[in-house]
């Protein structure tokens, strides 16, 4: 059992990976004073540890952290871990953040993918020495030589064991892939685009899918305002024409009270739609769907 330690908040910091992606909270939000009164209401024993290295980087529990300093606590609960097995947690610990888009999490993990392999490997190995059962698979089959700029493509398989690992479906790796390729082969491209991916904002100034920021560096319109446009006018098409045969009884049925041949037809009708669809607007709209 890893033993717990007492340290001060003031002598730990954000380890340099989880910094790079990791967002001061607007203290001044409903959601971050809510966080922080939770968190006053339970106590320094009545949160769960943070994950620190030997030395007082933090892997894990940035927020608890935070809020730990504005309340002027001196003592914070915390497992001191491997700083082998640094990158493993935190890319976990951001696959499972909610103010994040999933593809926005899934391209954070492609770009630390070369540590997350390593680190996941490395605790891996380290479980079973320790005769410690988990449900880990390993990840070392996987190659990631030559995925960035123009290098060789990556492998189905390890697309497959990725998405696996992360909890979405193929289309948004290989997306995510992508985008790393783009930026790596020009920087001017990243300063451009990857502050989209993160920005607190609604509206207009909402944070955009990966998809999107692919359709835009392809040149699709760049301003948030063309883009819903295009989207509005789209979707309006295709559910008029998705939904026209059964306009005059839609409103009187379920879904479930459809005849099974209709549908099938409609089932029919949205396969065969979809399968026109280039892939990153089918990602975007499943993207948009999970996040609703």
């Amino acid at each position: 059992m890893t033993k717990i330690e007492i340290r001060d908040p003031q002598d730990l910091r954000l380890h340099p990976l989880q910094k790079k992606y990791i967002a001061d909270p607007d203290k001044n939000s409903a959601e971050w004073l809510s966080f922080v009164d939770g968190q006053s209401a339970a106590g320094v024993d009545g949160i769960p540890p943070i994950f620190i290295t030997h030395d007082g980087q933090i892997m894990e529990g940035g927020r608890r952290w935070r809020a730990a300093k504005q309340l002027g606590w001196s003592e914070l609960q915390c497992q001191v871990r491997p700083e082998e097995d640094a990158a493993a947690i935190i890319v976990e610990s951001l696959l499972g953040q909610r103010n994040l888009m999933r593809g926005t999490k899934v391209y954070i993990a492609i770009t630390l993918l070369e540590e997350f392999v390593e680190s996941a490997e490395h605790r891996r190995l380290g479980h079973l020495r320790n005769k410690v059962k988990t449900l880990e698979k390993p990840l070392n089959g996987i190659s990631t030589a030559g995925w960035s700029k123009l290098g060789r493509p990556a492998s189905e398989d390890s697309i497959r064991v990725l998405a696996e690992r992360f909890g979405c479906g193929r289309e948004l790796v290989r997306q995510a892939i992508e985008l790393r390729k783009k930026f790596d082969a020009d920087p001017e491209l990243k300063v451009l685009w990857e502050p989209k991916l993160f920005t607190p904002g609604k509206g207009k100034d909402a944070p955009i899918s990966i998809g999107a920021a692919l359709a835009g560096i392809g040149g699709a319109p760049a301003d948030q305002s063309g883009r819903d446009q295009g989207v509005e006018q789209s979707t309006f098409g295709f559910y008029e024409k998705l939904f026209a045969p059964l306009s005059e009884k839609a409103a009187n049925y379920h879904w479930n009270r459809l005849p099974a041949e209709k549908r099938e037809q409609i089932v029919a009708t949205w396969t065969q739609e979809a399968k026109k669809w280039k892939p990153e607007l089918r990602a975007a709209i499943l993207e948009a769907i999970e996040a609703a």
